[in-house]
């Protein structure tokens, strides 16, 4: 058969006798439609995934309290990994060539990242194995102490982590919206010091 000891495989094939309204010669279009939806044992599943959107978050308020991202890139990142941010800003490499990009841009702008968790909502696609998270965040763009406390309150944002079998980052995907006003003010009010 089609079951191995490591896939769980559910047969949803549509079978004549359940569609009894319909006329003796469309049986046969029913006889041949079979699905199979397999799931590997390695599978994302949603109670993982919800607890990954929460270990990411929390790497991420610990990124933007240091400065640098080489903690979570370390810990949460496949060996090859891509990203596709608001901004844009998008690009693909090893997780440092992410580390020093961040750290040029968010990294050195922002000192504080802090997502709540009232309003937070979680997705997790268990066959994709991708974990989407939407929440209320406020970040502090200071410059990281170079300009008074500025924060933005750019609500909700969400981010999408594309994770391999071992549950590490392969694709980052982040969403808001970069024209926010209080975003603008905050970055406009940054580079006038800079």
């Amino acid at each position: 058969g089609h079951h191995a000891a490591s896939t769980r495989c559910f047969d949803l094939s549509l079978h004549p006798h359940s569609f009894s309204q319909i006329k003796d010669k469309m049986a046969p279009l029913f006889t041949i439609t079979t699905m199979l939806i397999c799931s590997s044992a390695a599978a994302l599943t949603a109670e993982h995934g919800r607890a990954l959107a929460d270990t990411f978050l929390d790497a991420m308020t610990e990124t933007l309290a240091t400065g640098s991202m080489e903690k979570m890139a370390k810990a949460h990142f496949a060996s090859e990994i891509a990203w596709d941010w608001s901004g844009p800003q998008t690009g693909s490499g090893k997780p440092a060539d992410l580390v020093a990009e961040f750290g040029a841009t968010w990294g050195s702008m922002v000192s504080a990242f802090q997502a709540s968790t009232n309003g937070k909502y979680v997705i997790v696609d268990t066959v994709a194995k991708a974990i989407q998270v939407t929440f209320p965040l406020v970040i502090n763009i200071d410059g990281r102490g170079k300009v008074p406390t500025c924060l933005v309150d750019n609500q909700p944002i969400s981010f999408t982590f594309h994770v391999d079998d071992k549950s590490k980052i392969t694709k980052w995907d982040g969403m808001w919206d970069p024209n926010e006003p209080s975003m603008v003010s905050c970055i406009q009010a940054l580079q006038k010091e800079l």
